[in-house]
């Protein structure tokens, strides 16, 4: 971008950002990443931080509803775990306090359903081991070493996953579960069977109706 004064180079970035999910979160990180000229993020480049935000908000404004879903669940998720370093920056090695800080912070880690590891796009991230956090040496920065649970699915079935509907995939495994179930105690008796799936409805766990009696 700095150096294309055509605009090839911007449209390219928007048509490939809407062929995939996961292909417009690598571009959108790097992008994020290279509007600013120092490493705190703190000094927007002069050439190309502008051209950046338009683009930015460009391509956001193309995404569907699930698409967008996806794209804040995951970002705020990545940032969670980026932040640790920040937060653990300025405690000292050598006296442990870094590290109890870091294992503390692991412990506040929002786990959401349907988000990925940059690092590791082809799994589904189910939880993070919150005893471990293991600050690593560097002169700059403070980055560290978790431990995650994850299910290997693949990239294509993983976008399918994080960018479908929530409603649709119940009902999509209640349909799998009645196949599963049924159609062989048909077959048995040598009968035809058509399934037909009802309505499901997406509820959500309130804390506030524990313990009520």
């Amino acid at each position: 971008m700095r150096y294309d004064t055509i605009g090839y180079v911007n449209e390219y970035l928007i048509w490939a950002s809407a062929r995939s999910p996961l292909l417009c979160h690598q571009l959108m990180w790097n992008m994020k990443t290279n509007r600013f000229s120092d490493e705190e993020g703190k000094i927007k480049d002069p050439e190309i931080g502008d051209k950046i935000d338009k683009l930015l908000a460009k391509i956001q404004s193309n995404f569907s509803e699930n698409d967008k879903d996806f794209y804040d669940r995951q970002f705020k998720f990545s940032h969670d775990l980026t932040e640790i370093s920040h937060l653990i920056k300025e405690k000292s090695k050598e006296n442990g306090d870094r590290k109890r800080a870091c294992v503390a912070e692991v412990q506040k880690i929002d786990v959401p359903q349907r988000v990925y590891l940059p690092s590791n796009p082809g799994c589904l991230v189910l939880d993070i081991d919150r005893k471990m956090g293991i600050p690593l040496q560097s002169a700059a920065k403070a980055p560290y070493l978790a431990q995650f649970k994850v299910q290997q699915v693949g990239v294509q079935k993983l976008e399918e996953i994080c960018t479908s509907d929530v409603t649709q995939q119940l009902v999509n495994e209640a349909t799998f579960w009645q196949k599963t179930i049924f159609k062989g105690k048909f077959q048995k008796c040598f009968l035809g069977v058509f399934l037909s799936s009802t309505t499901v409805v997406s509820v959500y766990k309130d804390s506030t109706y524990k313990n009520k009696k």
